[in-house]
């Protein structure tokens, strides 16, 4: 993604950092999505389960592969959860079944 490229030149000077974009389309029903370094995301639908992004390793503004887009299903009932160090990457929200995201339909 364009958008990732410029933050990991604006990051150059810098000590880098974890990033990832995400676009959404609604209309299509697809979620594109490129990340870099410790970033976990995933799709939570109670009509289509839980779905985990894959970001490359590496730091943006230093060094990693090269950019990778990934595109999922966004179903009409998603919700998209991000985040970095600070949280264990099983975190999720199955603790929490009264969620909208996590109730069937």
């Amino acid at each position: 993604m364009a958008l990732l490229e410029r933050v990991h030149l604006a990051l150059r000077s810098t000590r880098g950092a974890a990033v990832a974009v995400a676009r959404i389309n609604p209309g299509t029903g697809k979620l594109i999505f490129a990340g870099v370094g410790n970033i976990s995301g995933q799709i939570y639908s109670p009509s289509a389960g839980r779905r985990h992004l894959v970001s490359v390793n590496g730091t943006a503004g230093h060094e990693f592969q090269r950019i990778r887009e990934f595109t999922y299903d966004w179903p009409p009932d998603a919700l998209l959860v991000l985040h970095s160090d600070g949280l264990n990457s099983s975190t999720g929200l199955e603790p929490y079944p009264d969620w909208p995201c996590m109730t069937p339909v």
